[in-house]
């Protein structure tokens, strides 16, 4: 398996040296943390946010855009489709919609969803991955979260819930009806039990001949391990398959401020071990499973060889039980490296204009940077491929 620096020849080589060099400055810019954290606090502004989205979004687009996102529309989402399956991998399309207030907001997200899906079947996409809260209100999860016991299963309706959950009912099934695969991303804490009984309901209907519809558990929440194990009894109950992509949290700082200003107890496991531990340990207790099929979303190294030795003594190589997940723009020779080693890997490409993306890049830039300190080592990986084509290395 590709790890370290090596496989960077085959990984990069559609990039020229000025790309590289290029690469290489601006991950030594973002790996310093700061600017990225100082970006965040001023989208997230609720008064000049949204002005200094619109203004960032022309350097967005110049800088940034081209590496880490699909393209503004479907069409250029296609050409870089072409470009991983070139490297034998496949794109997982997200399309970058703003999280709706009211029902006016949600059906025309969904709206605009069916279209995205209609234009990207006609280009071969299978895997969407899509957001909840561009459909449903946060206040509504936040509501209905709040009536889900333990078990999954909601006390009682609240509110505005019915109309929602039928609205994504419908988008979910006009997706499947298409043939795509669907990745349901996991939220904040506070709004991501509502997002798990609607991932249960769906499963419970769509995966039983295929793993058409994925939850998203976040191994840094306290709650995580126990769900995961109270999915698959309900699965092994009710003869569905249960489908999951493993993420290792990308919420850190908003999960503090909430959970300080609500008084409640922090939901997030204390430090990067226990965070570290706990995925390891759900990637070992879904692999083998025959009615588990898992989505390994994570660039850390000791997470990757771990799945894929289990999944090589499981039998599951090479079957779509298992695969991996990686950000457009990183990983690129750890991608490399599974597709050689018989795995499907799937780069995970938002697509929108800058503007809707700019809060989408700022987050994921300040989650690699800050928490998994991953820039360090997509550095090392594009100095390293420098220094190669230079006849440096040796």
């Amino acid at each position: 398996m590709l790890v370290a620096g090596f496989g960077t020849e085959e990984a990069f080589k559609s990039l020229s040296d000025r790309d590289l060099l290029y690469r290489a400055l601006l991950f030594s810019l973002i790996r310093f943390n700061l600017p990225v954290r100082l970006l965040r606090r001023i989208i997230d502004d609720p008064i000049y946010g949204r002005y200094c989205v619109r203004l960032l979004a022309p350097l967005f687009r110049k800088l940034v855009f081209p590496i880490f996102c699909g393209g503004e529309s479907i069409e250029e989402a296609a050409r870089k489709l072409r470009w991983l399956r070139s490297m034998g991998m496949e794109a997982m399309v997200d399309y970058g919609v703003e999280h709706a207030v009211d029902r006016e907001w949600a059906m025309i997200n969904v709206v605009r969803w069916k279209e995205f899906m209609k234009e990207a079947k006609k280009f071969g996409i299978r895997l969407i991955a899509i957001k909840l809260s561009g459909i449903i209100p946060e206040k509504v999860l936040i509501e209905q979260s709040a009536n889900v016991d333990e078990g999954l299963v909601i006390r009682r309706r609240v509110g505005e819930w019915g109309y929602y959950s039928k609205l994504v009912d419908e988008l979910i099934d006009f997706g499947v009806s298409l043939g795509f695969t669907i990745l349901v991303d996991a939220e904040e804490s506070w709004i991501q039990p509502a997002i798990d009984v609607k991932c249960l309901e769906w499963m419970r209907v769509y995966n039983r001949t295929n793993a058409c519809i994925y939850c998203t558990l976040q191994m840094y929440l306290k709650r995580s391990a126990g769900l995961l194990e109270k999915l698959i009894k309900i699965s092994r109950a009710e003869g569905f398959i249960l489908a999951v992509k493993l993420v290792r949290g990308a919420y850190v700082e908003k999960e503090w401020e909430y959970a300080r200003r609500a008084g409640n107890e922090y939901p997030l496991l204390a430090g990067k071990a226990n965070v570290d531990s706990a995925y390891n340990a759900a990637v070992m207790r879904c692999i083998g499973q025959d009615n588990v099929y898992l989505c390994v979303a994570t660039h850390n190294v000791a997470s990757t060889v771990l799945a894929r030795e289990i999944a090589e003594r499981s039998g599951v190589k090479g079957s779509g039980k298992v695969w991996f997940a990686h950000l457009l723009g990183m990983a690129d020779p750890l991608s490399v490296g599974l597709v050689k080693d018989g795995f499907m890997v799937a780069k995970f490409m938002p697509v929108g204009s800058a503007e809707q993306l700019v809060p989408y890049l700022v987050r994921r830039l300040e989650e690699n940077s800050g928490i998994h300190q991953q820039f360090a080592r997509e550095l090392m990986w594009y100095l390293l491929e420098l220094r190669r084509r230079e006849g440096t290395l040796r």
